[in-house]
């Protein structure tokens, strides 16, 4: 062992004690400072609403303490004051001196090291003072820890403020999630039209926005609720079930049709291709004033169609008309052709409502939920009449099922 190596583990005795006593004064200064930032917290609490106050508190203490050790670490002492603590006990700078002239080669010091070794061995470590400098950071840190007590048994009214306010950011929250899930539900339903899923897409998003922004439960129950509202409309389908009820309603008027009318005005998808295919198949049949009334029939729905701007649909019922009037064959395909646009319109319509059903339902119970978490934290509150809610929604989405029950037939 070389005599660098024999010096400093003469001088690890007085290097270990020194440490203890750094630490144990910087952890001090940090419970000072840690009980002086939670004091100031809880005095803020009581003015204005901090959630968990207590639980913050007590993070910021720990923090601060952390912190304060982490400095202590950096400027922890060295065997170089370790050699000056050393030397206050008596040495007459002994220590210092062999340390700082540790790697010199000369003879001089060289037998300096060998009689500050000598003393090193002999001298009592538990000389150097563990004492506090000033017993002012004591009395600090205590006095700051009984007001954190007082503070902290003390009943403070805007706890109950915060924690309301605290339930009402969670429930947002939670209603945000479940419009992000409904988002992606939307964006996996293959059976949706791309330009209707890009449409939902971007209102969801913008809902998951407003709700970001609320701020409060009212504002976060008007944005559900007129959403609710929007959905409805965007998916109703007007157009298209007042063309299909005209459809429906002219059938009706034939006894030939009378009952693919019925099953239509139903929503019976699954009989209206039934009795079309059946029609088809009996157009030879018929005598020529049949065929003359029901191709009447076709041509004055071909024409209502015209001015509700299906030119589609007119040109399928006109075409169909042609084929009923000639007493075609079914290999014409005219009345098949108008059947399949017929059962697309109605099973695009029950989609419609379903998705409309099911959107509506799960904006609802988004809206109960957050709703009725937020009340856990305060004042209860009621659904805003701005939207359907949870309970009516399942109206929509129960006659959904039935639809979709009927498209299930295709």
């Amino acid at each position: 062992m070389d005599e660098k190596q024999q010096l400093q583990g003469a001088l690890r005795p007085a290097l270990h004690r020194i440490a203890f006593r750094h630490y144990i004064q910087w952890a001090l200064r940090g419970l000072v400072f840690g009980l002086g930032a939670a004091v100031g917290l809880l005095a803020v609490s009581r003015f204005l609403p901090v959630a968990d106050s207590l639980f913050r508190s007590g993070a910021l203490t720990l923090t601060v303490i952390t912190l304060f050790f982490a400095g202590a670490w950096h400027k922890r002492p060295g065997y170089r004051e370790a050699a000056l603590a050393a030397d206050q006990t008596g040495l007459r700078e002994r220590a210092a001196t062999a340390w700082e002239f540790r790697d010199c080669s000369d003879p001089l010091m060289v037998r300096q090291r060998v009689d500050a070794l000598g003393f090193l061995e002999k001298m009592d470590h538990r000389g150097i003072p563990l004492r506090f400098n000033s017993l002012k950071e004591p009395g600090i840190a205590l006095a700051l820890l009984l007001a954190v007590m007082v503070l902290v048994f003390w009943p403070n009214p805007m706890d109950k403020v915060a924690e309301a306010r605290k339930q009402e950011r969670l429930a947002l929250a939670e209603a945000r999630k479940e419009v992000g899930e409904l988002r992606r539900q939307v964006e996996k339903d293959e059976k949706i039209p791309d330009e209707m899923r890009k449409q939902l897409d971007a209102e969801l998003k913008k809902l998951e926005h407003k709700l970001a922004e609320a701020g409060s439960l009212d504002k976060g129950a008007a944005a559900l609720a007129k959403e609710e509202t929007d959905v409805v409309r965007r998916l109703s389908q007007k157009d298209i079930k007042s063309k299909l009820a005209a459809v429906a309603a002219r059938l009706k008027e034939n006894p030939r049709t009378a009952v693919a009318g019925k099953a239509l005005e139903k929503g019976g998808l699954k009989d209206f291709k039934q009795q079309m295919e059946a029609l088809a198949a009996s157009v030879q049949e018929l005598d020529a004033e049949e065929r003359r009334g029901l191709a009447s029939l076709m041509e004055d729905l071909a024409r209502s169609m015209q001015e509700k701007g299906d030119t589609k649909l007119a040109d399928s019922l006109k075409k169909s008309a042609g084929e009923i009037e000639s007493g075609g064959s079914r290999e014409q395909g005219s009345i098949d052709e108008l059947k399949e646009q017929v059962a697309g319109q109605l099973a695009d319509a029950q989609a419609a409502d379903r998705l409309a059903g099911d959107m509506q339902a799960a904006l609802g119970h988004a809206k109960e939920t957050m709703l009725a978490r937020g009340s856990s934290g305060g004042q209860p509150r009621t659904a805003m009449t701005g939207g359907s809610g949870s309970g009516s929604a399942g109206s929509p989405g129960s006659n959904a099922g039935g639809n979709a029950g009927g498209a299930a037939g295709t």
